[in-house]
């Protein structure tokens, strides 16, 4: 006899599952077991959920391109900075 926590396993690999004969006890456990039905209907709301957020992901920049563009970004603010600070000394001077 397989428990609960098989069958929620089962569910787990639902998609990838190729024994029809698992499918099949799945089913018929499903049918008379409401703490997995309920598992289940989760993982199917879950999956749909995670599916309808792909579409709208987009592919971040790898992280060392962000390092670069936050070096970049750093690297001129320290020319504006130096910039600045050289003004003021001229201005401070005269």
């Amino acid at each position: 006899m397989t428990s609960c926590p098989d069958y929620k396993n089962l569910i787990d690999r639902y998609l990838d599952l190729d024994d029809p004969a698992q499918k099949a006890a799945l089913d018929a456990h499903l049918a008379t077991c409401a703490s997995c039905a309920e598992y289940k209907a989760d993982a199917d709301k879950t999956m749909r959920l995670l599916r309808a957020l792909k579409g709208r992901l987009t592919v971040a920049a790898p992280i060392d391109r962000a390092f670069e563009q936050l070096q970049t970004r750093l690297a001129a603010s320290r020319r504006q900075m130096v910039w600045a600070l050289s003004l003021v000394a001229l201005l401070t001077v005269r």
